[in-house]
């Protein structure tokens, strides 16, 4: 069995956190009982899903994700505006056809020079998403889907969230990195977790 583990590092990381939105948060969203609101692609045909779901903890988000190989790279991730979330909690769950995911979106897609842009993209035309998906839920085009589906067709078999781990830090330190973190403008356990992962690349 093919793990299949998200491809996560400083760049989408740092942009998701740009909306308080951490990796585990995404993941969970991915994972759990999502809306499949989109199927998109650019250009060039790079393919892009929309999926609008909730976290453990209840919080609702739209993640926008490619498949790099075969790992789930998350594009963008944020609150979607509130007739969204309300559409979720009312959404009955009803699952998709044969297809695993909605049909293409006549929403144009860009080229994009680097992953920031294309963040930043996704975020601004947030209210136009919004309008393709309040129009395919009143044609009844949407519907709950399991990643899995999707990732079979690739020939990816399963999916692994990111373990979590509890590290005992000095208080002097955690102070450190809640200063520095407030000055990038992140949560200080995102930034952590981005110091470790390079860290750990360049080790």
């Amino acid at each position: 069995m093919a793990a299949a583990l998200f491809d996560w590092d400083n760049a989408n990381i740092y942009h998701i956190a740009e909306h308080d939105v951490t990796p585990i948060e995404a993941e969970q969203t991915v994972l759990g009982d999502p809306l499949d609101t989109g199927f998109y692609a650019d250009a060039e045909a790079k393919e892009r899903w929309a999926f609008l779901g909730q976290t453990k903890l209840g919080r609702i988000l739209l993640v926008v994700f490619t498949l790099r190989g075969k790992k789930i790279r998350v594009v963008s991730a944020f609150e979607p505006p509130k007739q969204d979330k309300l559409l979720y909690l009312e959404s009955p769950a009803r699952r998709l056809g044969e297809s695993c995911t909605a049909a293409l979106s006549d929403l144009q897609i860009p080229s994009f020079a680097t992953d920031g842009e294309e963040a930043k993209w996704w975020f601004d035309n947030r209210e136009r998403l919004s309008g393709e998906l309040q129009k395919a839920a009143a044609e009844g085009r949407i519907g709950r889907v399991g990643l899995a589906s999707l990732l079979a067709e690739r020939g990816i078999n399963s999916v692994q969230p990111l373990p979590t781990t509890t590290i005992r830090l000095d208080p002097k330190d955690i102070a450190k990195a809640r200063q520095q973190a407030a000055q990038h403008g992140l949560r200080y356990q995102t930034y952590l977790k981005m110091i470790l992962h390079e860290a750990l690349r360049n080790g």
